[in-house]
């Protein structure tokens, strides 16, 4: 069974992709890109963040369920606009 793989999706503090097991159970591995302090500091918003994905996702489920969306629901590529990439010095 050949299952469809999402990402890479550039998250800033770490990347993920997505998937689906044999089960149909969608499955994420991440790899970590930031530091402890940086971690720290993501931490103080990302109760908010999940809660807009969270209300992003009902309302996909719901346009689904009402046959007026027929892709996959997948993650923004950039999640945090409000970040920028790091300057190589």
């Amino acid at each position: 069974m050949v299952s469809e793989v999402l990402g890479v999706t550039d998250h800033h503090i770490f990347k993920s992709i997505y998937f689906f097991d044999p089960n149909g159970l969608r499955l994420e591995l991440t790899a970590q890109l930031a530091d402890e302090f940086q971690m720290l500091e993501e931490s103080k918003t990302a109760h908010a963040r999940l809660a807009e994905w969270t209300a992003r996702k009902q309302k996909w489920r719901s346009e689904k369920s009402a046959g007026q969306v027929i892709e996959a629901l997948r993650p923004q590529q950039n999640d945090r606009p409000e970040v920028g990439t790091p300057r190589r010095t």
